[in-house]
């Protein structure tokens, strides 16, 4: 004989079945009654003792839970145990009332797979706290001889009665392998922590992601803002190189112009240079034509160079009035001197002494000279 404790088991066993009741108002109540283990042999050559059968029943009395599937939540919670009992023929019979739809509305569900003939069975879990081997016809059985029942489930088995009993599912662990499964535990435990501090990480990794994101959609919002700032100084920057080349084109007319004109200048500039001795000579030619004429006036009236008003008169006349003028001199010079080869003195004043021409008739005059002998003007130039 030996014995292992503090180890897990589930086992599966036979098929259940299902009734109603009524309570004291008449309300239907629905029960589930099935085999949750017995005494035979697996065929891992394992068995359940009637001591562990009687104190599994024992622990099912005690108002226990019955989960769907082996899942302990809550929500999963599918009734309670009313009755337990080791039968004659050393099973481990229970009794459940299931909870209502309202409470559980799996209940539903599962009633009407029940109803529908569906197989479903019972496992029992718990832990292992004593077993010892038995000498069955030359079988070495293991008996699991002191139980610690937790739960039961109703599973889905697809299997007759027995083949469920030895689809069983339990961790037995051989001799030394204890020491082994506290190491795995204690690893187990470590790895716990480890996921802990993993998991707290990716915490606060998830956050330092959301900031990360929160800062990225900033930027993003404000490099598109950027970008339309951009493109808005683009269209600016555009009508200004718009303008600036019209401005261009308009300078470059004006400048061409403005070329034109200097050339034109130039050219003018040019045939005034060119026209300048002619201009002069005009000049000097017409300042001639005058003093003749003014000489001649002064003979005609008798005053010499002192009129002013005729120097104005002269000053006004073109040169073709000029010639005109001088002939029309000449003329009366002829009708008041008829005789003019005479010889003709006349005191010169002296007002004009500062006119080089007036200066050359004045002396002249003071030598003697014919006022009229060779000095009239030839009007034709």
């Amino acid at each position: 004989m030996k014995t292992d404790t503090g180890v897990d088991f589930r086992f599966h066993t036979g098929q259940v079945e299902i009734f109603t009741k009524q309570d004291e108002l008449g309300n239907e109540m629905r029960f589930l009654r099935g085999v949750a283990s017995d005494d035979k042999i697996d065929r891992h050559g394992e068995r359940f003792s009637k001591n562990a059968l009687a104190r599994m029943a024992e622990t099912a009395k005690a108002n226990l839970t019955l989960f769907g599937d082996h899942f302990h939540s809550w929500e999963n919670t599918l009734g309670r145990a009313v009755e337990a009992a080791v039968n004659p023929q050393g099973q481990f019979e229970v009794v459940f009332q299931l909870e209502n739809e309202e409470a559980q509305p799996k209940i539903r569900q599962l009633w009407a797979k029940l109803m529908g003939k569906t197989k479903l069975a019972l496992s029992v879990g718990g832990r292992i706290l004593k077993t010892f081997i038995e000498d069955a016809g030359g079988q070495q059985v293991r008996v699991l001889d002191d139980i610690e029942l937790l739960e039961v489930s109703i599973v889905g088995i697809p299997a007759n009665p027995r083949t469920w009993v030895e689809a069983i599912v339990k961790s037995m662990e051989e001799p030394g392998e204890k020491q082994n499964r506290e190491e795995k535990m204690d690893e187990i435990q470590t790895l716990k922590a480890e996921i802990e501090r993993l998991t707290a990480r990716a915490g606060e990794l998830e956050k330092e992601a959301l900031q990360v994101t929160t800062e990225r959609n900033r930027l993003k919002d404000q490099v598109g803002k950027l970008e339309g700032d951009i493109q808005e100084k683009d269209a600016a920057l555009a009508k200004i190189r718009e303008k600036a080349d019209g401005l261009q084109a308009e300078f470059d007319r004006l400048s061409n112009a403005l070329n034109e004109m200097q050339a034109a200048y130039d050219d003018l500039r040019a045939k005034y240079e060119q026209a300048q001795p002619a201009v002069m000579a005009g000049k000097k030619y017409r300042d001639d034509l005058a003093f003749e004429a003014h000489r001649l006036a002064g003979l005609v009236e008798g005053n010499g160079f002192n009129s002013d008003n005729t120097k104005t008169k002269l000053a006004a006349l073109s040169i073709d009035d000029l010639k005109k003028e001088i002939d029309g001199l000449r003329k009366r010079v002829d009708e008041k001197f008829p005789a003019a080869g005479q010889s003709i003195h006349a005191p010169f004043d002296g007002q004009h002494a500062g006119d080089d021409r007036q200066a050359k008739v004045r002396d002249m005059l003071n030598e003697g000279a014919p006022l009229f002998q060779d000095r009239r003007v030839n009007s034709d130039g």
